[in-house]
């Protein structure tokens, strides 16, 4: 009986001493876990320390570097700040300095609790201009407004308008996650530089994941770069690159030893400079291995110019691939999901929304999910009423229909397929259709239609025995 008690009292003993561990091991990691945050305000409050919005700090740097090196978080209210306020050739060269762990969110009023509390506006609220002197000249800007070096795969901005810089962010060896944020007015957007630092060496990339983002009126909007045995790997999406120019090599995108992947994006009204076939929309220049490889899913080319009048070049660069994109003159990669158009699918000239009978409107890739394009577009509203969209906006209206009664072509497929339609249905002797697509008679197949009109980039193609009944046929 002695030895059954002594048995359940060691029992409950380890028992107890097992919680123990347990609970202080949990505590511990809470403790780890718990991120700090920065508050940062253009007038400082209370003890000016950036503990809360109440101690808000006006000194974004200092609150960047108050941050523990186990990362943690800067809230930045609504306003205009600089990374310096001296003048002069040597204050050209400071710049925000970016550190590892730390993630950067602007576009908050300054009484959020919680980061769910913000409301992330389009451009943000949160300013970061690197036009520290004459607000008229941009000669003593500073040289990069955002810097960073070996910052790892933690590093976040969201919520920021970048502007007035040589270049918004110059990213060395770095790897970031870019939300919401606007590159405006910069020479150019944003550089990622990755050489090794002793020859030869380990290899180094950098990783980017850009969502949501603009970047506009820069002289290029993102320009890469490595040395031998490094490279950059950038996935883009939902984000617009709008008159840039004139780059030398490629204004949207200027390239080089890159993997590229753009999905969703508008690339409009971007132009080179000087020489000609360099690209307007996308350069790619690099000698020797290995090459970039650029892919285009559900994107919009349009209005995009060089003075050889190239929208893309890819001049020593590996494979490039177009597939469900509107492209306003066929370039190297296009296949037939592809729309080739001339006609604008744009509202206006100064929106890049979508009217509702663009040819871009349900004609995306029909296996895009939230996983792989997110769940919402640029405007922050649903990006699956229908099927997908290209470009970074989707259209959120009705569907398309013509005054004048035409059905359309959602996709390329066959004719009797009901999911090639815009009404759900396969044409009959009493329908106008509009063909926006490459779309198949099948083998052996009647169709019908009383009358048919071809968008630019439409075809059919008959297969053997493939028949077509039309009253009229225009083009």
């Amino acid at each position: 009986m002695k030895a059954l008690v002594y048995s359940a009292q060691r029992s409950g003993q380890r028992g107890f001493l097992a919680y123990l561990i347990t609970f202080i091991f949990l505590l511990s990691l809470s403790s780890t876990y718990a991120q700090t945050i920065r508050y940062v305000q253009p007038i400082p409050m209370g003890s000016r320390d950036g503990s809360s919005w109440a101690n808000a700090t006006n000194d974004l740097q200092a609150a960047i570097n108050s941050l523990p090196v186990t990362g943690g978080q800067v809230w930045i209210a609504s306003g205009r700040y600089k990374p310096t306020t001296l003048t002069g050739p040597d204050s050209r060269t400071i710049s925000f300095e970016l550190k590892s762990g730390v993630a950067i969110y602007g576009g908050f009023t300054g009484n959020e609790a919680n980061l769910s509390d913000r409301a992330v506006s389009r451009p943000s609220s949160t300013t970061l201009s690197g036009n520290i002197g004459d607000e008229a000249s941009t000669a003593d800007n500073s040289n990069y407004v955002l810097h960073s070096l070996n910052v790892d795969s933690t590093g976040v901005l969201d919520g920021l308008v970048i502007t007035g810089g040589g270049g918004g962010l110059f990213a060395e060896r770095s790897n970031y996650q870019i939300n919401n944020c606007y590159f405006i007015a910069n020479t150019v957007g944003m550089v990622s530089s990755v050489y090794p630092i002793c020859y030869p060496c380990t290899p180094h990339k950098s990783t980017f994941r850009i969502t949501n983002c603009v970047f506009q009126s820069n002289i290029v909007g993102v320009s890469t770069d490595a040395g031998q045995y490094c490279f950059n790997y950038f996935t883009v999406i939902n984000s617009i690159f709008d008159n840039n120019g004139p780059g030398n090599y490629g204004s949207a995108l200027s390239l080089a030893r890159v993997s590229i992947d753009l999905i969703n994006c508008t690339l409009r009204n971007n132009r080179s400079g000087s020489g000609g076939g360099n690209g307007g929309a996308i350069g790619v220049l690099e000698i020797g291995m290995p090459y970039s490889t650029i892919n285009v899913l559900n994107c919009i080319f349009f209005g995009n110019r060089d003075p050889y009048d190239a929208r893309f070049n890819n001049f020593y660069g590996g494979p490039s691939t177009f597939r469900y994109s509107l492209i306003d003159q066929t370039v190297y990669g296009v296949d037939s999901t592809d729309i080739v158009t001339t006609t604008s699918p744009f509202v206006s000239e100064n929106s890049d929304q979508l009217t509702a009978c663009a040819p871009a409107v349900d004609a995306g890739n029909p296996t895009s999910t939230a996983t792989t394009v997110g769940a919402v577009d640029l405007a922050g509203n649903s990006r699956f009423v229908r099927r997908i969209d290209m470009g970074a906006y989707e259209y959120q209206g009705a569907l398309c229909v013509l005054a004048n009664g035409y059905m359309y072509s959602l996709q390329a497929g066959r004719w009797d397929d009901p999911a090639t339609w815009s009404e759900g249905h396969v044409p009959t002797s009493t329908d106008r259709v509009l063909l926006k697509h490459a779309v198949t008679i099948p083998q052996n197949y009647l169709a019908y239609v009383l009358k048919l009109k071809f968008d630019i980039s439409a075809r059919l193609i008959y297969e053997s025995g493939g028949r077509l009944s039309v009253d009229l046929l225009q083009r």
